[in-house]
């Protein structure tokens, strides 16, 4: 599958999730699905490595429990 070829799948999924996830951790989550190292998505958004863990963290946090809820 292509970067090209992802996008559109990438903005559903990103669309779908938006509903549980803050705006920060949406622009977190889109660098690190677009192939930015830590490093350099953290310089983008001008946070530290501990802002980025961090919001990485909740993201798999709220993903985890999003699962959870449709399990049922």
């Amino acid at each position: 599958l292509s970067l090209h070829d992802a996008l559109p799948i990438l903005d559903r999924l990103l669309s779908v999730i938006h509903i549980s996830l803050s705006d920060f951790e949406l622009r977190v989550l889109s660098l690190y699905l677009g192939g930015y190292k830590r490093q350099e998505a953290e310089r983008k958004l001008g946070i530290s490595a501990r802002a980025f863990d961090n919001a990485m963290a909740r993201v798999r946090k709220k993903l985890r429990q999003k699962n959870n809820d449709a399990k049922g």
